[in-house]
């Protein structure tokens, strides 16, 4: 009976995994089943009956929890439902603490009124308040007004992002409000509670004494867990060198928190002779304040969810220990885990979740028979080969079989933690954080000798951070393709009967080889011949397509980017999507014309992998965006072309437009925008079409030219769906059976306008939008098939109506030559009749010069 509230648990979560994932439980279901369950263990009362009834009412419980807990429809109130172009007064109290970060500082508020010019609104929900770095202080309680424009928070909405199965179950975006000095009113001010001003001091003292910030930035994360110091290098250093975990507070520093004021108490209460003459055991007595001293820990440091966690498993044990429970972890772990997921059922998705619950059961199970022959048991050797032993085992153990779990969140796996924590962890929990901890704590009554210990802990501190620099360095780490949930799950099963051994170890891995064989191998056979697929990236307000061809050749389309420099989607997202999609090359990338919203982005995917060509389209004006990226093809050895025609796993690669000019591949006789590289792409009957960023007047000139050559069932909306594209003329001469239009969540150019999208609905094109889905995926078969998908939401794929009986279809020519950049005279503005004063005329028409704006 002992493994029973494990196997519950596991159900239970199994259950809410299948909610999660889109599974339904009706009311009526649940109490159907469970009554159904409750009638059989009455009428048939047998240990084997309870068993089945109790796991499915736990299957049953997980399930209802988990389809209910996301995906269902926001209530009016939502402040989401109420973002906006213009700005809002929004009334509000402040929830917690304020949250330090690269770009500023984050308060989370709770909502409670809107007032947009005359009319209020009630609000019900969540807020997030930017602002800058340095601002005074809010703290829980305080009634606040706030002066801003309401907008949505969507998140890195493309597959492959860390947290991207929770962001893709939850489909509900956040708002928030972005506030400058004068706009945020304090209206009910509320004194700091004791734990705010003690982290506050904390914070000031490891300032003071630690001088390295790099070494400062660890000792904060460790001692009160504020992380906005450390760098991208950092973060990206202890990833590749397998030891993220030290930069959270994690189950076993909360442990030596607890452990340590255990062992004090437990030493105070052996000098009172009154509680030995009364039989109370000092031991059990002093689990109460090492208890106390690990919920004060947890709140003290922001009750991040990892730290909670640790704490409810912590709390778990002490409980365990209480009431005369022999050494047992694997209840206490079902039972935090129980708690933690009904509280929270979208908890299961989030990766620190699943790493933390996983390393403890695998190092549970590799250390469980750690010992040494019984005439060895006494001396300091012998327990120092034996705590060696059990570290190495449990390091090993920890790394397998979270490595399943980390290529599918991170699409990397790295072997180099298994040396690294040998070394971190105990450098780390026995030297880094009680030299810090003591530091703070003697600085209140001692300030010089606390500052003395905190500068020896930020020693230790530059040590760790030394050495994960060095690992990650090496060649131990490798990106790998992001498994899909059941490879990920058959995976982590395989390791943890590996470490289980006994006489079901062979055939629990023989069960697990031969699902993993299905699953690795079934998909394969059951498919036919690859499509064409195109991934509309959600990279804000720009423009990003991953083309993958048939043969597995790829092109990448534009990158994104803002001129500000407060993002980079080029690193932050297309580069997550380009390693989940297992992207080690790119055999093609082409900027589309030189703005930053399609520029920008793309340096950092040339920094980071090799590149086949580097395609480019401009004449001979000075652009400061094209010659960034064009300084990095450099660096990094990229070959600069023009677009030419390609042919390559029986799809032909044809670029349309600019015609060029005079020898040059654009045309200086027009705008920016109209000379972005027009790209149309056929395989077989089906065909897309990429325009860029070109407007009424290119779009005009393309149809003039050859409207047969515009034929296709995919069409990337032109300058992300603006009023100045779109022509009803293109959209004639194109007739897609579906347009996608790339743009930022309620961006501030107002695009898309009404009135384009109501041109589309008359024409009867269908639209998918990456501002309003994230990322969408298209596959195009070689009959003309088209399906499409928003890849984060829930959902099959949507197949497209084919084309109309007689329309026309492009075949390939002989030759191909109906692109020819650099031709004297083909396509110039003066051949079509765009002169003179015309021309600059035209190029002050877009209300959003001059050249580095949208």
């Amino acid at each position: 009976m002992y493994f029973i509230l494990p196997i519950l648990c596991g159900l239970f979560t199994l259950g809410v995994g299948f909610g999660l994932g889109g599974a339904t439980a009706g009311a009526s279901t649940v109490v159907a089943g469970l009554v159904a369950a409750g009638v059989a263990a009455w009428r048939w009362r047998s240990p084997l009956t309870w068993c089945l009834t109790a796991a499915a009412a736990a299957t049953l419980a997980g399930l209802s929890l988990g389809a209910g807990a996301t995906g269902h429809p926001q209530p009016a109130c939502y402040p989401a439902l109420h973002t906006g172009l213009e700005q809002a007064r929004v009334y509000a109290t402040v929830l917690a603490r304020t949250r330090a970060t690269r770009v500023g500082l984050l308060t989370p508020l709770q909502a409670h009124g809107l007032v947009r010019g005359e009319r209020t609104v009630p609000l019900c929900g969540e807020v997030q308040l930017s602002r800058a770095a340095g601002s005074f202080p809010l703290h829980p309680g305080e009634q606040v007004l706030v002066r801003a424009r309401l907008r949505p928070v969507s998140g890195n909405r493309n597959p492959g992002a860390p947290g991207s199965d929770l962001l893709a179950a939850a489909d509900a975006p956040r708002a928030r409000l972005t506030a400058g000095p004068g706009d945020l009113v304090v209206l009910a001010a509320r004194p700091p509670g004791v734990l705010a001003a003690a982290r506050v001091r904390i914070l000031g003292m490891i300032q003071r004494a630690i001088a390295d910030p790099s070494a400062r930035a660890i000792v904060a994360a460790l001692v009160v867990g504020d992380r906005s110091g450390i760098s991208d290098q950092q973060r990206l250093d202890f990833s590749r060198a397998g030891a993220s975990h030290l930069l959270a507070i994690s189950g076993l520093h909360l442990a030596l928190v607890a452990m340590g004021v255990m062992g004090l108490a437990r030493r105070a209460l052996l000098l009172v002779p009154a509680l030995s003459r009364g039989g109370v055991e000092a031991g059990r007595l002093a689990v109460l304040p090492g208890l106390a001293a690990a919920l004060g820990y947890t709140a003290l440091t922001g009750a991040a969810p990892p730290t909670v966690r640790a704490c409810v498993l912590v709390a778990c044990l002490a409980l365990a220990h209480l009431a005369r429970r022999g050494p047992d972890l694997w209840r206490p772990l079902s039972l935090a885990a129980l708690a933690l997921l009904a509280a929270r059922p979208e908890n299961l998705l989030r990766p620190g979740f699943q790493l933390s619950f996983m390393a403890v059961a695998g190092i549970a199970l590799a250390v469980r028979g750690v010992g040494v022959p019984r005439h060895e048991q006494a001396g300091f050797g012998a327990a120092a080969r034996r705590w060696l032993v059990g570290l190495c085992l449990a390091s090993a153990a920890a790394t397998l079989v979270t490595a399943p779990l980390v290529a599918r969140h991170f699409s990397q796996v790295t072997v180099a933690g298994l040396a690294v924590n040998l070394l971190a962890i105990p450098w780390t929990s026995f030297v880094l954080l009680p030299v810090a901890l003591a530091g703070t704590l003697m600085g209140s009554a001692w300030p010089d000798a606390g500052a003395w210990l905190l500068a020896l802990a930020g020693g230790a501190a530059g040590a760790l951070d030394s050495l994960c620099a060095a690992a990650a360095a090496l060649p131990l780490y490798r990106e790998v393709p992001r498994p899909g949930w059941p490879v990920t799950l058959l995976l982590c099963a395989g390791a943890l009967a590996l470490l289980a051994g006994g006489k079901t170890r062979k055939p629990l891995l023989g069960l697990v080889a031969l699902a993993l064989a299905c699953a690795l191998v079934g998909p394969r056979l059951a498919s036919g011949p690859p499509p064409l697929e195109l991934t509309f990236l959600d990279v804000g307000q720009g423009d990003s397509t991953f083309i993958a061809l048939p043969d597995g050749g790829n092109m990448l389309v534009d990158g994104g980017g803002d001129p500000r420099g407060l993002a980079d989607p080029g690193r932050r997202r297309l580069l997550p999507f380009l390693r989940a999609r297992g992207v080690r090359s790119l055999d093609w990338v082409v900027a589309t014309h030189p703005h930053p919203d399609h520029t920008v982005g793309l340096e950092a995917v040339l920094e980071a992998l090799p590149v086949g060509e580097l395609w480019s389209c401009w004449h001979g004006e000075d652009n400061m965006w094209l010659e960034r990226l064009h300084q990095v093809a450099r660096r990094k050895g990229v070959p600069v072309a023009r677009p030419r025609l390609l042919r390559r796993g029986g799809v032909t690669i044809r670029p349309l437009w600019p015609a060029g000019y005079d020898g040059e591949c654009a045309d200086p006789g027009l705008s920016s925008n109209d000379n972005s590289v027009v790209i149309r792409l056929e395989y077989g009957k089906a065909a897309a079409l990429l325009p860029g960023d070109i407007e009424a007047d290119a779009e005009a000139l393309l149809v003039r030219r050859d409207p047969a050559l515009l034929r296709a069932q995919l069409l990337k909306a032109p300058h992300h769906g603006s009023a100045t594209s779109s022509s009803p003329g293109l959209l004639r001469a194109v007739q897609p059976s579906l347009a996608v239009i790339s743009c930022g969540l309620q961006n501030s150019f107002g695009i898309p306008p009404r009135r384009i999208l109501r041109r589309y609905r008359r024409l009867g094109i269908p639209l998918a939008r990456v501002d309003l889905s994230g990322a969408i995926g298209v596959r195009l078969e070689r009959d003309g098939t088209l399906r499409w998908r928003a890849l984060m939401r829930r959902g099959d794929w949507r197949a497209a109506p084919l084309p109309r009986p007689g329309a026309k279809v492009l075949t390939l020519s002989q030759d191909g030559e109906r692109y020819q950049p650099g031709r004297s005279g083909v396509g110039s503005g003066k051949q079509h009749g765009i002169t003179g004063d015309s021309q600059h005329a035209y190029r002050r028409r877009d209300p959003r010069s001059p050249e580095h704006r949208q």
